[in-house]
């Protein structure tokens, strides 16, 4: 397994990124393709690993698919090599 493969050019830090979608709560976004639709929340993650630590989380039909941890972002994929690219690009676009 490789994490943090691939690089993205984002406009928004992750801090920025995780203060919006904090303040706005859980948004429904969709891919920048239009063929995922996907829900997106900025928590403070318990698990282990990275406990106490801002993350920011992707849900497809309701159930977690992703997560963003600030190391990930501006990555196509994150610490567990899962393909979150084209979430974290979906996310960046839809800030103002």
């Amino acid at each position: 397994m490789v994490s943090h493969q691939g690089v993205l050019s984002l406009k928004h830090t992750f801090n920025e990124t995780w203060n919006y979608i904090k303040n706005k709560g859980s948004i429904s976004l969709e891919t920048l393709n239009k063929e995922t639709p996907f829900d997106v929340e900025a928590k403070i993650t318990t698990r282990e690993k990275h406990k106490g630590e801002r993350v920011i989380i992707f849900y497809q039909k309701e159930e977690e698919y992703a997560r963003s941890y600030p190391c990930c972002w501006g990555h196509v994929h994150n610490c567990n090599d899962t393909w979150i690219g084209m979430y974290c690009k979906a996310v960046d676009a839809f800030i103002p």
